[in-house]
């Protein structure tokens, strides 16, 4: 076999037909899901590396819609930053997006309203954060992948209804381990041998994402003997996280420290600074951005787990268009993001996040 891999060669080694291969490849039908995957790892294995520029001279152009939330402006910005750069890189691919924009993750019926005009319109596939309310828009989602439009989800995950491929998620069970690891670090060297209670702030523990984030930190706390006294939900409004935090600590003065596994830690901190405690209470957050890096710098928030957010919105074009044209396989179609423990000073690594990105 010479140096360049062809869809003869791979035709060979599967024992199939050279037009199977080259079905597979592009993303086309009549073949079997089995099949393609076993085709595209073959490929992969034998270093083929198509000409995504060449061949899309050939195909038709893919569209894809982004369906996705306006608020929490200050997260889901970047993720739609991520998309259109990621739309610009690949304009030469024939890939272009269209997008769905909906009020916020707490809004109610928006998100069925996107989809059906997604279905109204016409699409090759659909990258959707959807909202928290998940069954209102389960039976347009249906319809669209019933039509043959894959699904990929971001950030948020609904249904898992036949057609989704899969989604781009935070690793929140880790989030929460490394959110107790710090308190239990700190433990160690401020009160080895004295109690040390925690609360923990989610948006909502019935969304799995939340709820995986306590998790992680409950079972990772018991390692350090801290007490959780609770977990309370903001509803993602930083004004509830504001009370939250007084009445949190009105019932429990000796409090240590706060988990706060939403972006609300705005909120708690501007409590905690109104009450001269920000330097009595160890607290840890999520995200970056403007104003959070501003409450860090003043030392009220001590730390955060960043999940880079540009990264939900690139990875998560680049991985639909792959399925779509046949170059990733469906079992390749889901990616759990690492979140990383970021401090005040390494604040100026992460400069694109202290500007917030435009709306569309």
């Amino acid at each position: 076999m010479g140096n360049r891999v062809t869809i003869k060669d791979i035709a060979r080694e599967v024992g199939v037909s050279a037009i199977t291969v080259s079905k597979a490849l592009n993303g086309m039908p009549q073949v079997s899901d089995k099949m393609r995957a076993r085709i595209i790892e073959t490929a992969k294995k034998m270093n083929y590396n198509p000409n995504l520029s060449a061949k899309s001279l050939v195909r038709k152009e893919i569209r894809i819609a982004c369906v996705y939330p306006e608020e929490p402006y200050e997260f889901y910005s970047y993720v739609y930053e991520g998309v259109r750069r990621a739309e610009e890189d690949m304009r030469d691919l024939k890939c272009s997006v269209r997008y769905y924009p909906f009020s916020s993750i707490d809004s109610s019926g928006e998100v069925r309203k996107c989809l059906e005009q997604v279905y109204r319109d016409g699409t090759d596939g659909v990258l959707l954060t959807g909202n928290h309310n998940y069954g209102e828009y389960t039976e347009i989602l249906r319809r669209i992948t019933a039509a043959g439009k894959p699904v990929l989800y971001n950030t948020i995950c609904g249904e898992n209804v036949p057609g989704v491929i899969g989604a781009i998620r935070l690793n929140a069970v880790l989030a929460g381990q490394i959110a107790a690891d710090f308190h239990g670090i700190t433990k160690s060297f401020v009160s080895p041998d004295k109690p040390w209670k925690t609360v923990i702030f989610v948006g909502n523990k019935n969304v799995s994402t939340h709820g995986d984030c306590i998790d992680g930190f409950m079972e990772r706390a018991a390692r350090y003997g801290i007490e959780v006294v609770g977990a309370y939900e903001t509803n993602e409004d930083k004004n509830i996280a504001y009370y939250l935090t007084g009445k949190v600590l009105e019932n429990t003065p000796d409090l240590n420290g706060i988990y706060i596994s939403s972006y609300n830690a705005l909120g708690v901190c501007k409590w905690l600074k109104e009450h001269e405690m920000q330097d009595k209470i160890l607290t840890i957050g999520h995200d970056l951005y403007p104003a959070l890096n501003r409450v860090m710098e003043e030392g009220t928030l001590k730390a955060t787990l960043f999940q880079n957010q540009f990264e939900y919105g690139r990875e998560g074009l680049k991985m639909l268009f792959e399925y779509i044209t046949g170059t990733r396989s469906i079992e390749k179609c889901t990616k759990f993001m690492t979140p990383y423990l970021v401090t005040t000073g390494m604040l100026p690594v992460f400069p694109e996040y202290n500007v917030l990105s435009g709306r569309p």
